[in-house]
């Protein structure tokens, strides 16, 4: 079976992918997972690691990113972000879960495997009819694409992205398909 490129996700897939998650308890949860991913380009295992006090309006605590690297971040999109966040923040209430558990539990409040979602979006993609190949890490790639599309510099993308070296990123803007001088200048 030959694999499919990797390709950025863009805004319609994200929707495409949002449009098929199932409509009881877990697919509000799905739902505002998967968004929360595209829309602030973390990591599988940051947004599994999130409890519900990390959320502050549209910014997020990262507290253990990757390399246990602290940081804040900004969800893009905030607004339609909210709604789908309260309708899983209201099953968690009404299931009695209070804040020690992660933001994305499961619904007796255990922690969702990082395997679960990689297979969910499999899943979700074959549903969606989505022809390229899609996993998580291309929503991240999206977010990055669509800061570099809105003119964000490179150390912007860098810092939402929790990267330590701009060489790291640099790999996100040679994706992006952005123009090389507008790379070079990126790095300034």
């Amino acid at each position: 079976m030959t694999k499919l490129p990797r390709v950025p996700l863009t805004a319609d897939d994200v929707d495409k992918l949002l449009s098929v998650c199932g409509r009881g308890e877990t697919g509000h949860r799905n739902r505002a997972l998967l968004l929360l991913l595209h829309r602030s380009g973390l990591r599988i295992a940051e947004v599994l690691a999130l409890v519900p006090s990390d959320l502050d309006g549209n910014q997020i605590h990262v507290r253990h990113g990757k390399g246990d690297r602290s940081r804040f971040v900004t969800i893009k999109g905030y607004a339609t972000f909210e709604p789908m966040l309260a309708r899983w923040l209201a099953v968690r209430h009404a299931r009695g879960l209070n804040g020690q558990q992660p933001l994305f539990c499961t619904l007796s409040g255990g922690k969702v495997d990082t395997g679960y979602v990689r297979a969910l979006v499999a899943r979700l993609r074959r549903r969606a009819g989505i022809e390229k190949r899609v996993h998580c890490h291309g929503l991240r790639h999206g977010h990055a694409q669509e800061l570099l599309q809105a003119g964000a510099d490179l150390g912007t993308v860098a810092n939402q992205l929790g990267h330590a070296h701009l060489t790291t990123t640099d790999r996100y803007v040679r994706a992006s398909g952005l123009p090389a001088r507008r790379f070079i200048e990126a790095l300034g």
